[in-house]
Parts: structure tokens; C-alpha cells; sequence
């Protein structure tokens, strides 16, 4: 399930096995791009909810899944995808993709796995970010 990109390396939280389970029904899967500082929050929680922590005045803008190319708003430190399936009745309409009503921690996702440029270190990211 997982569409990987070029020059990154995919990390998983709960394990490549728990990446490619099937999700429930009516869950669909998205993609969303965040910064460094942010893989410290999907990786404490095991990358079973979206973090508190994650998004910007209460909103997780999120792209359709896989989707390489990141859309205009993105900023550029942002270098790190996240893919995962949600239930579909979490997504709002947003302007460009959808977007994700925070807080959301009671909300189960599923199928989480991290790309990170393979020339980041996981561990020093978590080491240098703080868990």
C-alpha cells in the first residue's frame, strides 16, 4: 500500500506488517507532509492517532494518497510524508485536498508509515528532536 519516493527511505511505526493490513471499511487512505520536529509526535503514539501536536490552527491539511508532488502551501522544510487510512467522514472539504479537525486523538488510524530523505538519521532526529 505504501508508494514509496525516490531518494527516501520508509520508516514504520508499528512494523511493516501493521502498513499492510486492510483497514476497516470506509476508511480511505491520504498523505500529508510535515517537518522534522513532527516525526517525534507519530512515533511516541506508535503512529495509531494523529498527534495533537500535528497541524496548523487546529487543522491537518491532508493530499490524496501517494501524491509525490507537494501542493502549493507546503512549506519547505516540510520534507517528511506521512501516508495512512483514516475514516473518510474525518475529511472536510479544504481548498486544496482535505483537512482533518484537530483534535482527532479518540479517532483510530491505520496503516502508517513515514518517508523520510534517506539522508536523515531516525534516531538522530529522535534523539536531537526529543521523544
Amino acid at each position: 500500500m505504501t508508494n514509496g519516493i525516490p531518494g527516501y527511505k520508509t520508516i514504520f511505526p508499528r512494523g511493516a506488517g501493521a502498513a499492510y493490513s486492510p483497514a476497516p471499511a470506509g476508511c480511505v487512505m491520504v498523505s500529508l507532509w510535515i517537518g522534522v520536529s513532527e516525526v517525534k509526535f507519530w512515533m511516541a503514539n506508535g503512529g495509531t492517532f494523529i498527534p495533537a501536536e500535528v497541524g496548523r490552527g487546529g487543522r491537518v491539511s491532508v493530499i490524496p494518497f501517494g501524491q509525490q508532488e507537494k501542493p502549493a502551501g507546503i512549506l519547505y522544510n516540510q520534507t517528511i510524508r506521512i501516508d495512512f487510512a483514516i475514516p473518510e467522514r474525518m475529511l472536510q472539504p479544504a481548498e486544496e485536498g482535505k483537512q482533518i479537525l484537530q483534535p482527532v486523538a479518540n479517532i483510530p488510524i491505520y496503516n502508517v508509515s513515514i518517508h523520510m530523505p534517506a539522508t536523515l538519521d531516525l534516531s538522530e532526529v529522535l534523539r536531537n528532536r526529543g521523544i
